[in-house]
């Protein structure tokens, strides 16, 4: 069915970006990814099936933050950032905290490379604060694996803010 499908495209676009902090990345396999998460998210039925649609909305937005991040591309963050304020909303109101703290480090992500990118001090004070949200739960619930990646991802939001305001 529509869930096993979404999984197996998510899985693909976890294969084609692993990889892409590497500096010879292939656009081709970063296009490749993106296009996969679009399609999935796409035939997710959003009033159906929040949690589902939130959760590939969220598997996006990295994917374009990192586009983003990785060849200064601001439409890439401004695609993101709709997608990703909405699935943490959903999340929030579903109650899963575990996948808005996910979200919300992904949001820091877009947020952070937006407001570096237009010199915007109120997009990297909301990143600062998802970012921090989303570190607290991690350290209070002990989610070790990706923790570092949100604490260093934080310390990028706050240099960014403390350039901007010297």
């Amino acid at each position: 069915g529509l869930g096993a499908w979404r999984n197996a495209q998510q899985q693909f676009a976890a294969y084609l970006l692993n990889g892409v902090d590497q500096p010879d990345f292939p656009e081709a396999r970063m296009q490749s990814g993106l296009q996969s998460l679009r399609a999935a998210l796409d035939a997710t039925p959003k009033q159906e099936e929040p949690g589902a649609w939130a959760e590939m909305a969220n598997w996006y937005g990295y994917a374009l933050g990192l586009r983003g991040k990785r060849e200064n591309r601001i439409e890439s963050f401004n695609e993101a950032l709709p997608f990703l304020r909405e699935a943490v909303a959903t999340f929030a109101t579903r109650e899963d905290e575990l996948s808005a703290a996910h979200t919300r480090d992904s949001l820091c992500v877009a947020l952070t490379g937006l407001g570096r990118m237009e010199k915007r001090g109120d997009l990297l004070a909301e990143a600062i604060d998802n970012c921090s949200q989303s570190v607290a739960y991690m350290q209070t619930n002990k989610i070790e694996d990706v923790l570092p990646i949100a604490r260093t991802n934080l310390a990028d939001a706050q240099k960014a803010l403390a350039e901007l305001n010297q």
